[in-house]
């Protein structure tokens, strides 16, 4: 991507790979089939719009989007994720659990020392411990952390906002350039016009002479803003330049 500027080399590289992006939001009758609940849990708070980018292979290792929702040029969205989607749905988030775990470093220190010393103080331990009388632990560091709680605890406090989220689309990347990437978005409900902020990222991973990837990479990226003129209606266009105006 060297030899000229980001911004020509980004406009041509897009043309080329025919990227096209397209913007639904999801209506009560979408929302319904996914949970009966759904639309009426939104309207106060949240719409959600379902991205898709579509484009062709190009000769490069990765080539991604990210996509944001403008209102008078601030940004209007946010991913949906699940916490903000049960935010949206105004239900319970599971407060996270802590456990205790051993996977700690000086665990792993002891557990290098056991392998080089063939097991010499397990052996010496265990013996000891058994002529005192006391427990013996291989591994005695412990240490707290905090994990999301089981998806049983968000089924119960959120259930609306959990089954939105195992519906809605995850952009899985494929091997090379993105072929097909969906994603999903909250805007507010009220929301009946702004654009979309496209910043396209091309990542081309350098070689050495013999072909061997190096941990470099070159990386170059592009916003594109397209004025999208109605929040419940399907739009398609081909990204070309910046302001492109939709048909």
């Amino acid at each position: 991507m060297a030899g000229g500027d980001e911004g020509e080399v980004m406009d041509a590289l897009v043309r080329d790979a025919n990227v096209r992006v397209r913007a639904h939001r999801l209506d009560a009758e979408e929302l319904a089939v996914i949970d009966a609940r759904a639309a009426e849990a939104l309207a106060p708070r949240a719409a959600i719009v379902v991205m898709t980018l579509d484009s062709r292979r190009m000769p490069v290792d990765a080539l991604s989007a990210e996509v944001t929702i403008l209102e008078e040029g601030e940004p209007a969205s946010m991913p949906a994720t699940r916490s903000a989607l049960i935010w949206a749905t105004d239900e319970t988030e599971p407060a996270p659990e802590v456990l205790q775990t051993g996977v700690t470093p000086a665990n792993t220190l002891l557990g290098i020392g056991y392998l080089l010393t063939a097991g010499t103080p397990l052996i010496f331990g265990s013996l000891a411990a058994m002529a005192s009388g006391r427990s013996f632990s291989p591994f005695p560091d412990r240490r707290l952390v905090s994990v999301s709680a089981p998806d049983r605890e968000y089924e119960r406090l959120a259930p609306i906002a959990t089954a939105l989220d195992r519906a809605l689309p995850i952009c899985v990347r494929a091997m090379g350039a993105v072929l097909r990437c969906e994603g999903a978005l909250l805007t507010d409900p009220r929301m009946s016009s702004g654009a979309l902020r496209i910043t396209i990222r091309a990542t081309a991973q350098r070689v050495s002479r013999r072909g061997e990837p190096l941990e470099e990479a070159c990386v170059a990226t592009r916003a594109y803003t397209l004025p999208w003129a109605r929040l419940d209606r399907d739009v398609a266009t081909t990204v070309l330049h910046e302001d492109v105006p939709l048909p």
